[in-house]
This record gives structure tokens, sequence and C-alpha cells, in this order.
């Protein structure tokens, strides 16, 4: 649910979660674990993915990340739906997809 399935997340999270557990010595994660896992992807994960995302981005859509990561509900045109799509970065409901990306857009405040 955390990954929407993007592979370079699900790697990411696979990977911190298996060294947090390590450090722990313990064999089972809980849902406890997953907010210092979410931390560590969003500190990891920012310049490989997250920023890269975003600066790749055209201007109109920088703007509509940052709506919809701020749970706006702006109007899209065609093209701007068609290009968050392609990038798997819009939920059938019109949420920003994955959360931790919209996340990372409010913390950072791009």
């Amino acid at each position: 649910a955390r990954t929407q399935g993007q592979p370079y997340l699900l790697q990411l999270y696979g990977s911190i979660l298996l060294q947090h557990l390590t450090h722990q010595n313990r064999y089972q994660a809980t849902l406890s674990d997953l907010d210092s896992v979410d931390r560590e992807v969003l500190d990891q994960g920012a310049p490989a993915y997250f920023r890269d995302t975003f600066n790749k981005a055209p201007t109109d859509i920088k703007e509509i990340l940052r709506q919809l990561a701020r749970k706006n509900a702006p109007a899209l045109t065609t093209h701007q739906r068609r290009w968050l799509d392609r990038r798997c970065l819009l939920e059938k409901a019109g949420d920003l997809q994955p959360r931790i990306f919209a996340r990372w857009i409010c913390e950072e405040d791009v």
C-alpha cells in the first residue's frame, strides 16, 4: 500500500525494513515499525526518486502535484491527467500516489 507498486519504492522499503529488523535482532515486522521505516524512506528516497520525479515535471504539473499532496482537488486537463497516469501518480479516486511522495512534497514544501 505504501509503494503503490512502484519498483524503486518497493525495493527501498524492503531494504530499509530488513536493515531495521536486523539492527533490532528481529525476524518479524509490526505496524509500529512503519514510522521509522517511512522516515528513512523519506530521507533516502528524496534525492533518487522524489526530487527527480518532481523536478522532471512540467511547471503546470508541479503545481498540480503540490495541490494533490495537500488534498486539494484541482481540475485536471486531459494532458495533465495523462502525464500523471503514465507515471502512476494518480489514484482512481484522484489522490496523489504513492502517499509517501505526497508526504515528501508537503514536508519539503517544494
